[in-house]
Formats: structure tokens, sequence, C-alpha cells
């Protein structure tokens, strides 16, 4: 497996790993897969004070229901699409639009200055 020589921490459940972490990112097709993500255990796992970042492009009615579904357990949501695809990607020029309170947004500059280009 190409990931296998790379330094990571296996989880079995997700919210294991929600449980581990600060900021959890997510990256999925469609807005049913976020809130299956969501709903179906991250929350049960993730820690009051957290902030799940939705990298998926999805629909404006998607990311209020996600920002009051987490708000009921303490956790913080940004909406964080990302632009350019696999060719943006393999040359690191991805741009990433940001939505959400501010200063949950600079609690993640670190994130965000990871992998794209351009954030806005």
């Amino acid at each position: 497996m190409r990931w296998a020589r790379v330094a990571h921490v296996h989880h079995d459940a997700s919210p294991d790993l929600a449980a581990s972490c600060d900021i959890v990112a997510l990256c999925v097709s469609t807005d049913e897969d976020v809130m299956q993500i969501v709903t179906g255990g991250l929350l049960n796992g993730i820690r009051p004070g957290s902030v799940i970042v939705n990298h998926g492009t999805g629909t404006p009615h998607n990311a209020v229901r996600l920002t009051e579904t987490c708000a009921r357990a303490g956790v913080d949501v940004l909406d964080a699409s990302v632009s350019g695809g696999q060719p943006a990607a393999q040359t690191r020029t991805l741009t990433t639009m940001v939505g959400g309170p501010q200063p949950v947004s600079q609690r993640c500059e670190s994130l965000f200055g990871s992998f794209p280009r351009h954030v806005v």
C-alpha cells in the first residue's frame, strides 16, 4: 500500500479519530456523505470546541444544516470548498474558499496554509 510508508496513526472508527483531533477536515463527494459521516459517528467522539472543515462543494442549505447539527455538540464548522481539481492538486495551485466565523478560520490557518496556494 502506497500510504504504508507515511507516518500516521490508525483509528478503527470515526469517533476514535475525532476524539484525537482538534480539527477534522472532510473532503467527500456529496452533502449526504458529509452528513452521514458527521451524524454516523464523528459527532460521537469529537470534543466540544473542535472544528469540522467541509472541503466538499455542497449546497448552502447543507452548510447551514451541518453548522446547526454541529453547534448542538459545541463544534464549530467552516465551509471551505476547494477549487482546481486534480491538476491544481498536482501542481500545488489549489484555491480554498473559506466561509464561517473569522475566529474559527484563524484557528485553522495552519491547515489552510498546508495545501492550497490561495485562500479566500
